[in-house]
């Protein structure tokens, strides 16, 4: 239907995910384009976007994710969008299941609203039984729920006798399996529960490097020791304020997990290197004849008056 209706050389977008049974006639008859929108615009799935805050130029990006979002929002704040209309079922989300049978199969669901309780819980229990923390025993947090955590992190503190007590991430479900993976106590969404534990005496980080010096200067302000993946910081100024917090935190280490160093391809390089040196045997100069006499050779070398 669209590309019966659109007028030759037309431009027909796809919003959202169907199913795609296209014609060529129709699109060859008029010359039309055919285009997949990404989900809310220009900087989706863009880090540098959408973690590190780098803009797209106006005169270059009209509409960016962050712009179709503010004139959406100013457009409900000011009435000019009305969507109560649309709303056809509202469910609590403990009962989420008959919210998604509504849309599936009531031909009349149009705006199906799933409604949040106020008091949103942060916390989800894990572990069938607490743990008690024997003297000398660390108690560790691990925030961030990533693959690294995944694949290199996690299952190396499973191996220790560390206590992990908490997985924290703001995706829920990831911290929530990682967290029952390897045996770690609760899985929280809000880091901030990590820092006001007193029983958890170190704190892994394993999130985004634009939070690396922001996190760990709470976590020190917060009595913890840290373990932070590579870089410490994005700027100088991250680093000034490192330095601040460290000075008033001495008694709290800090490391930084530059892991490539027990790589086993460096591992054998700097084998294979052991006991050679860069620096070459001093050669002895050539000997050299006398400048004659009246020379420029000479004449430079006379001291002047």
């Amino acid at each position: 239907q669209a590309a019966a209706i659109s007028r030759k050389r037309g431009r027909i977008v796809l919003l959202g995910v169907v199913g795609l049974n296209l014609r060529r006639a129709d699109f060859y008859e008029k010359e039309l384009s055919f285009q997949v929108s990404c989900s809310y615009g220009p900087g989706r799935y863009d880090e540098a976007y959408e973690k590190s805050g780098q803009d797209y130029p106006l005169g270059f990006v009209r509409w960016t994710e962050q712009r179709n979002f503010e004139a959406v929002l100013e457009m409900l704040a000011t009435n000019r969008i009305e969507v109560q209309k649309l709303i056809s079922h509202r469910f609590p989300l403990v009962d989420a299941t008959s919210a998604y049978d509504a849309v599936s199969r009531e031909p009349d669901a149009l705006g199906v609203v799933l409604q949040y309780s106020e008091a949103v819980e942060r916390a989800v229990r894990v572990a069938t039984a607490p743990v008690s923390l024997s003297p000398g025993r660390a108690c560790l947090a691990v925030v961030g729920a990533g693959n690294f955590s995944k694949m290199t992190l996690m299952p190396a503190l499973a191996k220790t006798s560390a206590r992990i007590k908490y997985v924290c991430d703001l995706a829920g479900g990831a911290a929530a399996n990682l967290a029952r993976k390897h045996g770690a106590e609760q899985a929280v969404t809000d880091y901030h529960l990590v820092l006001d534990d007193h029983d958890v005496t170190g704190v892994v980080l394993a999130v985004g490097h634009h939070l690396h010096a922001k996190l760990v200067a709470e976590a020190l302000a917060a009595g913890k020791h840290v373990l932070v993946e590579k870089p410490l910081a994005l700027s100088v100024e991250e680093v000034g304020l490192l330095n601040q917090v460290v000075a008033l935190h001495r008694n709290r280490l800090v490391m930084v997990g530059y892991n490539r160093r027990f790589s086993p391809y460096a591992i054998r390089m700097k084998e294979a290197l052991r006991g050679r040196s860069d620096a070459a045997a001093p050669t002895e100069p050539e000997p050299r004849s006398p400048p004659a006499p009246g020379s420029r050779a000479m004449r430079s070398r006379a001291p002047s008056c």
